[in-house]
């Protein structure tokens, strides 16, 4: 399918799924594209984005200057098996830390909730170019259709969203820093009135995060224990 190359070229996108109560969520993600499937992964300590498309299909892909809109399923390989025949040379390419954790003797028994995945793909209804920078965006439903558009900031850093229809509404600000080792995001939800948002709730942060040896065996720790908290839900899902 057309535009799918800048999709499979691109090492950062913005995906976005429906939220329980009807509203646009996002966050930054690398994407990819397996055969001709546009695929989105979590490691086995993530299952938010996975719970959701399991109960509303709907999603939207932007990346590459492509906009890719569809139904997704989901499905779990707890395994390296999925992740060593679709994506492990893509993911080293796209997100240098992974050459790290892969190259550590015994990876597969240290760390299985990376290599193993929860895996979302669709192929696409449709694949529209879209003009302009991810970094930051804005989600909504557009009859009853997620749409991901770029925006801009003003002077004062406040979105940019008069020409956004009135409702719900999801702005996603993502950086990142030192080869992917250091991803911020900021998520700001609200609403869209008469041009202007009216934030509801805010999320994340732009702040540096800690860096240094210590800090990433804290982090690969703390990730292990979602990954063992995670087992319930993935379970659940049968």
């Amino acid at each position: 399918m057309a535009g799918l190359q800048g999709i499979s070229s691109a090492s950062v996108g913005v995906f976005a799924w429906v939220r329980g109560d009807g509203s646009a969520g996002s966050c930054a993600v690398t994407p990819y594209v397996v055969n001709d499937d546009v695929v989105i992964t979590s490691t086995l300590a993530f299952t938010s984005k996975a719970s959701a498309v399991r109960r509303d299909p709907r999603v939207a892909l932007l990346a590459g200057g492509q906009l890719a809109i569809g139904s997704a399923t989901v499905f779990v390989d707890q395994t390296p098996r999925w992740f060593d025949d679709n994506i492990r040379s893509a993911e080293i390419r796209k997100f240098p830390p992974t050459k790290s954790i892969l190259s550590i003797p015994g990876h597969r028994r240290l760390f299985p909730w990376y290599v193993g995945r929860i895996v979302i793909r669709f192929h696409p209804d449709v694949v529209e170019s879209c003009a302009g920078s991810d970094r930051i965006t804005a989600s909504w439903l557009a009859d009853g259709r997620l749409r991901i558009l770029p925006i801009t900031v003003d002077e004062t850093g406040n979105p940019l969203v008069a020409d956004l229809e009135d409702g719900p509404v999801q702005v996603l600000v993502h950086e990142e820093h030192n080869h992917m080792a250091d991803l911020r995001q900021l998520s700001v939800r609200g609403q869209i009135d008469h041009g202007q948002l009216v934030e509801v709730h805010r999320s994340g942060s732009m702040d540096p995060s800690q860096s240094g040896i210590m800090a990433q065996i804290a982090q690969l720790r703390s990730l292990a224990r979602l990954a063992r908290r995670s087992r319930a839900v993935i379970e659940s899902w049968g």
